[in-house]
């Protein structure tokens, strides 16, 4: 099983987990994402949301996980990472592909599983759960989804604490919450 504490490898010290590409709702294509990463000595795990080829393109030369930002029908994001290449090709194929919803005007596609329904799919693969931007705005506010639906953080393995689009308040909660839920 995927161990949140095993993340540095070979004297890696950061690691960029949640970083998107043109795939979804990125700027840059993942080639470029990943140049930068090597320029700056990064490990990368490209979470494009409920997509999986950039995160698939990272050569072995970059520490990455695995990983896609997918979006449940409760409208709520959860970054799932996989060790290798081949439970996250497996776990799309199986659960995510057939469920997206294509939306007009954004490449987010959110899917038709349940909060609930993605967590357990991504837990019978081994997979990291991840709740992303607790604090963003209405309707991909997990905060106060997971707080109405408490057994569901049981699930769970850590908390986006620290996301660029998010304001340094919203940072502050998400850091506040999970020491609270004395999660990574």
């Amino acid at each position: 099983m995927l161990n949140i504490k095993a993340l540095t490898k070979n004297g890696l010290q950061l690691l960029d987990m949640h970083s998107h590409t043109i795939i979804s709702d990125g700027s840059q294509k993942p080639k470029d994402s990943i140049q930068m990463a090597k320029k700056l000595g990064l490990g990368l795990c490209i979470t494009d949301h409920n997509q999986i080829k950039g995160s698939l393109s990272i050569p072995k030369n970059i520490f990455t996980l695995y990983s896609s930002e997918i979006t449940s029908s409760d409208c709520l994001d959860l970054l799932i990472y996989f060790s290798s290449a081949s439970p996250l090709e497996e776990f799309y194929k199986k659960h995510i592909e057939k469920n997206r919803i294509n939306e007009f005007g954004f490449k987010f596609y959110k899917t038709k599983l349940s909060t609930l329904e993605l967590i357990d799919y991504a837990k019978s693969f081994n997979a990291l759960v991840v709740i992303a931007h607790p604090y963003a705005s209405y309707p991909k506010k997990s905060y106060s989804f997971f707080n109405k639906n408490k057994e569901l953080l049981k699930k769970v393995d850590a908390v986006e604490v620290l996301n660029a689009m998010m304001s340094e308040k919203a940072n502050k909660k998400s850091i506040t919450w999970a020491e609270e839920l004395n999660l990574p």
